[in-house]
């Protein structure tokens, strides 16, 4: 009987002791996954922000295929945010992403309009030289 006794008052000490410890471990867990949760979120968010200066360089300097990657590149880190935002169950914060995501859709947008202008441009420039050198060589075949 004394070892029955012996041996379930080990068996709760090690119980009580284990369960101390699993609390004692997990005390800190939630706020150090919160923590992570932030530092994910902040960096999904400069992310995108490089992204779009760098789209924004390229458009100044009339990259536009480039610009357009940068763009899917911010796209693509503004969703990964829009997950995290909506796991950590911040609808406000989720409202102001929805509004960038628009104006970046908006950005792209303006981008191929300006990129096919100038393709347009371009081409009519290429026929305008056809047509003037055309032009100059019937004038010069010509007699006078």
């Amino acid at each position: 009987m004394n070892r029955v006794k012996l041996g379930l008052g080990i068996l709760v000490a090690l119980l009580l002791a284990l369960s101390a410890a699993w609390v004692w471990g997990s005390s800190g867990k939630r706020d150090l996954q919160r923590a992570l949760d932030a530092a994910e979120l902040r960096n999904d968010l400069l992310a995108a922000r490089g992204a779009v200066l760098s789209a924004r360089v390229d458009l100044y300097i009339v990259n536009f295929g480039d610009a357009s990657r940068d763009f899917e590149a911010a796209r693509a880190a503004l969703r990964r945010a829009e997950d995290r935002l909506k796991t950590l169950r911040r609808d406000e914060d989720l409202k102001r992403l929805a509004a960038a995501l628009a104006q970046l859709d908006q950005a792209q947008q303006l981008g191929e309009a300006r990129s096919d202008r100038q393709r347009t441009g371009r081409r009519r420039g290429e026929a305008d030289r056809r047509g003037d050198r055309r032009c100059r060589a019937t004038l010069t075949s010509t007699p006078r």
